[in-house]
């Protein structure tokens, strides 16, 4: 009968995604009119799973290029802002008006 040599209790290194972080500045994700789940989340500021949960609920327009089972959206500069738009928190004075 023969031992393992392997231990149950050594560490493990950690599993890689392949996603990539965005590193592109402000004025660069500016520039661009089509962004990924990732780019909005970084423009906004906000998690990459609120972005998809929004688009899935119809809130925020963005077009599928992926498959059934693994969507790839795509959202443009103007659902991004009109989104953002109805969004916005509107400041009321004392009167409620």
């Amino acid at each position: 009968m023969t031992l393992s040599t392997k231990s149950s209790n050594t560490p493990r290194t950690p599993r890689r995604t392949g996603r990539k972080p965005v590193t592109l500045t402000p004025a660069e994700l500016d520039a661009l009119g089509v962004l990924s789940v990732a780019e909005v989340s970084a423009l906004v500021r906000i998690a990459e799973d609120t972005v998809r949960r929004e688009v899935r609920a119809g809130n925020l327009k963005a077009e599928d290029y992926g498959t059934p089972g693994r969507p790839v959206y795509r959202i443009t500069r103007e659902a991004l802002n009109a989104w953002r738009a109805a969004r916005a928190v509107t400041p009321t004075g004392q009167d409620g008006k």
